[in-house]
């Protein structure tokens, strides 16, 4: 196994990466949230071979499995899936390591059986702690492991800002709930205040009278 940071890939052919972008961008214009993610991770296959592509969130704390958000393995689209990380590959990228394995990946990973290749890219929140990652399984070796990861980092990137983008998005609407119910909170104190005050006005005014005239 070969672990590269990412200042250590970069793709030696500008024009591949102009491409490559491009392809991203065609695949996810005009789309967020889970389509965005659905054509990022679709658009995978035209860039590099792969299997399966899949982008994923760790589930529990500690994190021990990860669910697919959006996926592609062999011409069917975004097939759902959740598993166990203990005894894969990804289980060292959700531990923070970028892995590229360019053959012979089931034999480390018995799991991981039919595959010969793996690149996967750890996903980051906002705070630098790790939400999910991004990865590639293949049937066949990788013959440029460096520009592999390079390519597969592009995509981590643009997966890892529409994560980043519809946590905030859930942060603010949670927010925007809190002070709602806040207001409405305070409206009801206010309603019951306005009424309170009323009443207390009216009885003093009953007992001033009656003071006046008893």
């Amino acid at each position: 196994m070969r672990s590269v940071t990412k200042t250590d890939s970069v793709l030696d052919d500008r024009d591949d990466m102009d491409d490559i972008l491009s392809q991203i961008a065609l695949s996810t214009a005009q789309s967020i949230g889970t389509p965005f993610l659905a054509g990022l991770v679709k658009s995978m296959r035209t860039a590099m071979d792969v299997t399966v592509v899949f982008v994923t969130v760790g589930v529990g704390n500690p994190v021990r499995r990860a669910r697919s958000i959006s996926s592609w393995r062999e011409d069917e689209d975004n097939p759902s899936f959740e598993y166990d990380l203990e005894g894969t590959p990804c289980r060292l990228v959700y531990n923070g390591e970028t892995v590229t394995i360019s053959e012979g990946v089931y034999r480390r990973f018995p799991r991981e059986a039919n595959f010969e290749s793996y690149v996967g890219v750890p996903l980051h929140r906002a705070d630098g702690t790790t939400m999910g990652h991004f990865a590639v399984l293949s049937k066949t070796a990788i013959p440029k492991p460096a520009e592999a990861l390079a390519i597969v980092q592009l995509f981590a990137l643009r997966a890892e800002a529409e994560l980043q983008r519809i946590e905030l998005q859930r942060e603010m609407e949670a927010l925007v709930a809190s002070l709602s119910q806040a207001t409405r909170r305070l409206t009801s104190q206010h309603e019951e205040l306005r009424l309170t005050n009323e009443a207390k006005t009216a009885l003093l005014g009953t007992m001033a009278h009656d003071l006046k005239n008893p």
